[in-house]
């Protein structure tokens, strides 16, 4: 995804399968890409499989711990290909553009790019520096089949949460590769303002004993063409900061969430959105 944004010719494969529903938010001929792999997640890359495609380099955004620089040391081993390791953190971003732009001869593409992630973490930083930090929002973020796994404060899949101005109750130390799994008791000691997730999992009478089920304050992340909150981890977390914190703290977000909405999609998924397409992407936000 990072590589598409900057320079999608570039991109010769996709870690994972693209959905159908998420290739028409995508140039055409991304359809056409084989599947790779990756060196960070559940579906980790097949060095024979990427090595038959000859690419030039490898580039993989993500944690950068002990982990990841062994498995590209092997990788770099056994297939004589250089392999690029970019930190996937939020505040890096501008940074990894600038970076990777260099590299691929792509300086003007990666300064508007990493321009744009400036802007919107100053932005954020505006709102969330004005709300003291008994005033924040705590936010629970409901994954898994139950909505009861979760990446705690500190994980690259919960940063939205923090950059919009929320704040994670769960604060625990990060379980690198897989979310962390919680009881509905400890959810309730919880007690989240608000609950946000990308499956409708609250039908459970259990869920009724939390605040925001019976505030009805569940949001529900738009999930095209990639998730906006984590899956990746990658810079489509850009435009969940943007909506989650419209979602948070309306009166406090300066923006139009409608005319961002088509900003980013054109500026980093080289799409333009028409006003329903736009309203589609955004219809899931709230559950009601």
């Amino acid at each position: 995804m990072f590589i598409y944004s900057l320079s999608p010719e570039k991109l010769i494969a996709w870690n994972n399968k693209i959905p159908k529903k998420s290739l028409k938010y995508l140039t055409e001929d991304m359809a056409k890409l084989p599947v790779a792999g990756s060196l960070q997640g559940k579906k980790s890359g097949n060095i024979e499989e990427i090595s038959k495609l000859k690419p030039d380099i490898v580039i993989s955004m993500g944690d950068i711990n002990d982990s990841t620089i062994s498995q590209v040391e092997k990788f770099q081993k056994q297939s004589n290909i250089p392999f690029i390791l970019v930190d996937g953190k939020m505040d890096k971003l501008p940074e990894a553009y600038k970076f990777v732009g260099d590299l691929l001869n792509k300086k003007e593409k990666a300064k508007e790019l990493a321009l744009y992630c400036e802007k919107t973490l100053k932005s954020s930083k505006e709102i969330t520096n004005n709300i003291k930090e008994d005033k924040k929002i705590k936010v629970y973020y409901a994954e898994g089949p139950k909505g009861l796994e979760t990446d705690p404060e500190g994980s690259l899949h919960s940063e939205v949460i923090s950059y919009a101005g929320g704040k994670n109750v769960a604060n625990f130390p990060v379980k690198h590769g897989s979310q962390n799994t919680v009881s509905m008791e400890q959810i309730i000691s919880w007690n989240p303002d608000v609950i946000v997730s990308d499956s409708n999992v609250f039908n459970d009478s259990s869920w009724k004993q939390v605040s925001a089920v019976k505030q009805n304050k569940i949001y529900m992340i738009p999930n095209l063409p990639f998730n906006w909150f984590d899956k990746p981890p990658s810079i489509n977390r850009l435009i969940g900061i943007r909506w989650f914190q419209s979602c948070l703290y309306p009166d406090l977000y300066k923006g139009d969430i409608n005319k961002d909405t088509k900003e980013f999609f054109k500026l980093f998924y080289h799409k333009d959105l028409s006003d329903e397409e736009v309203n589609d992407l955004l219809k899931t936000n709230i559950s009601k």
